[in-house]
């Protein structure tokens, strides 16, 4: 069945363009860095595990706190037909809180507290109209009804993945220590390195957390150039295995994650902000795509800086289009980072 093209979706584009006619880009604007967006995978059983967010390769300055509110809110559509059962069908809005904290000697630290809500949703028929109009991939939306609501995942018969519907839950909570190695200058780029750790404090029953110790390592990078930045970042994940994976003797194997951003310093106050992030299959035992392929996800957003508060939106879109969400938003601001 093919469906018209959501009115919505014209506004959108429509008004994107109007957009980039009001004003030209400022001729020397503030060599100020509002970048990266601080994005993560939003596919529901990601949302269980550490994520090394993207970040600058500075460290924030020794007795000073840095805070940030950020809402990423995410549709995705994964029902295949075959042997085992994966059936990712619906919208997550995940809301969070996160604070960093110079410790001096180079180093500072990070947390973020953050609640999960499941629901049918009502972005469909807007997605499909969005993923017709610029030729995206359209995961079979078409095909079923619309904003219907279903997250869970079986293996060999055994149960091992459910996010419950309507029912907000908090997450598991992460620390993550960063170290600068080198701050950017005529010789190279800015490097830091990072290591973090994910307390298991979110619900297992419910599909808030996996119920295990989450490890991270990575290292980042930044180099700026006028009025253009570019960041990136490699990072390992080790999760922990869920007590379900195991007894289904399904694996979770470890993940690399590589970041690149590029930030476009428009104005004073604005940057325009894009990126790039790769994250490897969490396992290749499982025998559908749907749960054992690599995701890639694109970010395309701004920064807007209001004396002391940044704020920032993005839209995701995941390219591969075989695991992760298939459209997204996220919105936030920042204070002293």
């Amino acid at each position: 069945m093919i469906r018209p093209i959501h009115n919505a979706v014209h506004a959108l584009v429509a008004l994107a363009l109007l957009s980039s006619c009001i004003s030209a880009p400022q001729a020397d604007p503030a060599q100020i860095v509002r970048g990266p967006l601080a994005t993560r995978v939003q596919h529901p059983f990601s949302l269980t595990l550490l994520s090394m967010r993207p970040r600058r390769a500075i460290i924030q300055e020794e007795g000073t706190t840095g805070a940030a509110l950020d809402f990423a809110y995410s549709s995705i559509h994964e029902v295949p037909q075959g042997p085992e059962s994966v059936h990712f069908d619906g919208e997550t809005a995940r809301s969070s809180v996160r604070l960093r904290r110079g410790i001096g000697n180079g180093w500072d630290v990070e947390s973020e507290a953050s609640v999960l809500f499941g629901t049918s949703g009502f972005l469909d028929a807007f997605i499909e109209g969005f993923h017709e109009f610029f030729g995206f991939p359209d995961a079979g939306r078409p095909l079923l009804e619309r904003n219907q609501y279903r997250m869970h995942l079986r293996y060999q018969g055994q149960h091992v993945f459910n996010l419950v519907e309507d029912e907000p839950g908090f997450g598991d909570i992460p620390i993550i220590f960063t170290k600068q190695v080198r701050a950017e200058s005529d010789q190279g780029p800015g490097v830091a390195l990072r290591f973090g750790l994910e307390f298991p404090t979110g619900s297992v029953e419910r599909g808030f957390g996996n119920g295990e110790f989450d490890f991270g390592l990575g290292t980042l990078f930044e180099s700026s150039a006028g009025r253009w930045t570019v960041t990136g970042a490699l990072d390992f994940m080790a999760p922990g295995r869920p007590v379900a994976f195991e007894h289904a003797g399904l694996s979770l194997d470890s993940v690399y994650s590589v970041q690149a951003g590029l930030e476009f310093r428009w104005s004073d106050r604005l940057s325009l902000l894009t990126q790039l992030a790769y994250t490897s299959p969490y396992t290749q035992d499982y025998p559908m795509e749907e749960f054992s392929s690599e995701m890639i996800d694109f970010a395309l957003g701004c920064a807007w800086q209001r004396n002391s508060t940044l704020l920032h939106f993005a839209l995701l879109e995941e390219l591969e289009a075989a695991q992760g969400p298939d459209f997204g938003v996220q919105m936030g601001a920042s204070w002293g980072f």
